[in-house]
């Protein structure tokens, strides 16, 4: 059955890859962005893009109306911003990070599940740092550790609506690493990085593995153990 699928940062490396496999499915695709991104690009033929700016709040309700979350069946969250900047960094740099990473995010995505039929889903791909910090990269794993929180609450407003909820835990994609931090992948996990594609298509079996299973459904993509920074030198 042909779904309307909605594609949340639907123009990134990441982004793109999923309106792409959602479109060659068979579903409609709904692509939402930033306007004037420097990295936005078409999400994929065929699929409609609808401007939205994930910090600006008060342009939320005119983003929603577009998309009509009502004849919504799949929300997949893939937005992001990433910056290798640490804590101390320019104040407006660092809190458009946290912003976007974890507060702006999960409530639009709050906000987005208020108006979701029972019986459709959302995926979120979601990154390791929430789980396991880097010494590294301060900022974005401060922003991912609360976004993880946001993850919790919002599988249980998923559930409260009998929405099915499911969430990718994602270490990198092979588009977004330079030469070093492919070498240090595959010196850490034993192999390449996943491509966004392979990630793409990984989220929408989780989207069918969720939609069967009762509660949410979790997928580790890949798992790289306790304690560990994945792109680090000397991980701990």
């Amino acid at each position: 059955m042909r779904r309307t699928v909605l594609v949340l940062g639907g123009t990134g490396v990441l982004g793109a890859a999923l309106c792409a496999r959602f479109s060659a499915l068979g579903d409609e695709v709904v692509a939402t962005a930033r306007a004037g991104s420097r990295r936005r690009a078409a999400p994929a033929p065929g699929a409609a893009l609808v401007p939205l700016d994930v910090t600006d709040e008060e342009g939320w309700p005119a983003a929603l109306r577009a998309v009509g979350p009502e004849r919504v069946d799949l929300v997949v969250d893939a937005i992001g911003a990433y910056t290798p900047a640490p804590l101390h960094t320019d104040k407006s740099a660092a809190e458009r990070v946290l912003w976007v990473n974890s507060l702006a995010r999960g409530r639009l995505l709050d906000q987005l599940v208020a108006r979701l039929s029972p019986g459709s889903g959302v995926v979120r791909v979601d990154s390791s740092l929430g789980d396991f910090p880097s010494r590294t990269d301060t900022l974005v794993s401060a922003a991912k550790a609360a976004d993880r929180v946001m993850s919790y609450a919002l599988a249980d407003s998923c559930r409260r609506r009998g929405v099915s909820f499911g969430s990718l835990v994602l270490t990198a994609v092979e588009e977004s690493l330079d030469a070093r931090q492919r070498a240090l992948f595959v010196r850490r996990f034993g192999h390449e990085p996943p491509s966004a594609a392979a990630v793409a298509e990984a989220v929408s079996g989780l989207a069918a593995l969720s939609g069967i299973a009762p509660g949410s459904a979790r997928l580790w993509f890949p798992w790289h153990g306790i304690g560990g920074d994945p792109l680090a030198e000397d991980p701990c």
